[in-house]
This record gives C-alpha cells, sequence and structure tokens, in this order.
C-alpha cells in the first residue's frame, strides 16, 4: 500500500510540473487569455424616492431613509439606460417624482450613469 501511495504522489507531482511548464510556455509565446467577465464592484444600486426628474439634462435625483440619514443620488440617463415598469418598456418621460425606483448604475467621470432603472411604484395621479 506504501508502494501505491508513492507512486499516486509522483504521477500527481508529473502532472503539476506539466501543467506549470505548459503555463511558462504559453507565456512565452505570448499567448494570453483574455477574461470578458464584467466586475460586477462597479455596478452601484439605490432603490428610494424620485424627488426630481430634469427632462433636459437627462437627470432624475433619488433619495432613501437610512435610519436618520437621508441618502441620496442624482442620476444620468443615456442612450443605454433601460427603464422598466414590470415587463413594459418605459422612458424618461414616464419616470414621475414620488415614484419608487431600483436603479443600477455605475460611476464614470464623476457621473452616475443609469444602467437599469426599474420603477417599482408609481406615483398615483390626483
Amino acid at each position: 500500500m506504501n508502494k501505491r501511495f508513492l507512486i499516486a504522489i509522483f504521477l500527481t507531482f508529473i502532472v503539476f510540473m506539466g501543467i506549470s511548464f505548459a503555463g511558462s510556455e504559453s507565456e512565452k509565446k505570448g499567448i494570453m487569455v483574455p477574461l470578458s467577465v464584467p466586475h460586477a464592484a462597479n455596478i452601484h444600486q439605490i432603490t428610494g424616492s424620485v424627488i426630481a426628474v430634469d427632462h433636459i439634462s437627462k437627470n432624475i435625483s433619488v433619495q432613501k431613509k437610512r435610519g436618520e440619514k437621508v441618502i441620496g443620488a442624482v442620476i444620468t440617463i443615456d442612450s443605454q439606460t433601460e427603464i422598466r415598469e414590470g415587463d413594459a418598456s418605459k422612458s424618461l418621460s414616464d419616470i414621475k417624482v414620488g415614484d419608487k425606483v431600483i436603479i443600477k448604475y455605475t460611476k464614470s467621470d464623476n457621473r452616475n450613469i443609469a444602467k437599469n432603472i426599474e420603477i417599482i411604484e408609481s406615483e398615483k395621479k390626483s
């Protein structure tokens, strides 16, 4: 049994050395495999109430309460932003002050750029 154990360790060592040398050879040839997985840490989210909509600059302001603190964000809508209410596609003109929204956004050039906006509760019109 001791002999089998030593043979297994030896074979494992050989396999790992082969993988190690194969990786080194690829690097010598300049072969690189790019990773195209988006970095999820760059996506931010805020859930809150819309307090302002600026159709000219295409910005909406959202705020939420966390305990005694009020947290707010100004979010920019661009041509890539997807706006939805349930299964229905919406536009910036459908977002009203008082709507409850979930916004996923990225930060770019000191701006918050919306990727997705989900209207979860529309403000009722009087």
